[in-house]
């Protein structure tokens, strides 16, 4: 039987959405009835409620029955096992496109490296790469949000933000704040950095606004957990999130409109308090808008895209057996 293996080679204190889609596809695969593991030598992710099966064995890329899902980075083992003619199949699930330019990348064409499948997470992401990388394509298994853990909760007036990715941008906002809203210096910033997905929702479920700090991104998924907790989004869509940012849904603004995205912070704390109409819209807005993005679709894409490939294996292995007759 084919197995589905996803590689994801790293070390158990990394946290990213990245790592999370990699476990919970595995999950939704293994519902559908498919035999799906993950490469994970670290374990399962501390910060991450899954059951998805770890991979247990010595042939890896030995096995013929197996079908590999690389990230998109390919650098080190990742890079070796992309280059070597392996008997296992290739799929690249790319979840950021600007991670693709790696090594292996740099060594041969994307399309010339045997992946038998080339997936994305986002519409958005897909055509920069249909473009970038042409002749090679991309399919797309859409993110989702798990509205049972990102919901909202009790609400009290407060900013929730991820500032992995831009922290000097977050400290140049605070200190934007700071000077040009005192009156609003009660207002908490509330830092989800380097904490349990559940944690992570608990804080989402409790604010009333969220600072989308993404950047450079394939399918952001935390505005779209801050929509799903009841939170109005403000901040930047990190390209990826063309894909849904509306100016119904959030205000979104350039990366380099600092004193703009204070003023839009300052104004929704504002609004918020006094109970302007705007922000039920946005929220209602902002559900809708997240609702789109649930498990059902994301599997059924996943079935569409594997089924075939394993089917595959399958005819042929009867068609290699009949042979022998």
């Amino acid at each position: 039987m084919t197995r589905i293996v996803y590689l994801s080679p790293y070390a158990s204190h990394c946290i990213t959405g990245g790592i999370k889609v990699m476990f919970k596809h595995v999950e939704m695969l293994c519902e559908m009835g498919f035999d799906a593991c993950v490469y994970s030598p670290a374990g399962r992710p501390p910060w991450l409620v899954t059951d998805a099966p770890l991979f247990a064995g010595r042939d890896l890329l030995s096995n013929p029955d197996h079908i590999l899902v690389f990230p998109e980075l390919l650098n080190g083992d990742l890079c070796k096992w992309a280059l070597a003619p392996i008997k296992a199949s290739k799929i690249m699930l790319c979840q950021n496109q600007y991670y693709a330019f790696s090594d292996a990348q740099k060594a041969k064409p994307l399309h010339e490296l045997g992946f038998v499948k080339l997936l994305t997470v986002g519409q958005v992401a897909r055509g920069f790469l249909d473009r970038v990388f042409a002749p090679a394509t991309f399919d797309v298994a859409p993110v989702w949000i798990d509205e049972t853990i990102f919901k909202p909760r009790e609400k009290t007036p407060g900013i929730a933000l991820f500032p992995r990715k831009l922290p000097q941008v977050y400290a140049t906002l605070r200190q934007i704040f700071a000077t040009k809203y005192p009156q609003l210096a009660d207002a908490p910033w509330r830092v989800i950095h380097e904490m349990p997905e559940q944690k992570a929702a608990e804080i989402l479920g409790q604010s009333t606004i969220f600072l989308s700090m993404c950047d450079r991104e394939c399918c952001p998924l935390s505005p779209l957990e801050a929509m799903s907790s009841g939170c109005v989004v403000a901040g930047f869509h990190g390209y990826g999130g063309l894909e849904y940012a509306t100016p119904e849904n959030g205000i979104w603004l350039p990366p380099d409109h600092l004193e703009e995205t204070v003023d839009a912070l300052a104004r929704l704390l504002i609004d918020d308090a006094q109970l302007a109409p705007r922000m039920a819209a946005f929220r209602a807005k902002g559900f809708e808008t997240a609702r789109n993005f649930n498990r059902t679709r994301t599997k059924t894409e996943l079935e569409r895209i594997f089924r075939p490939l394993c089917e595959t294996d399958i005819l042929q292995e009867i068609d290699a057996w009949l042979k022998t007759l």
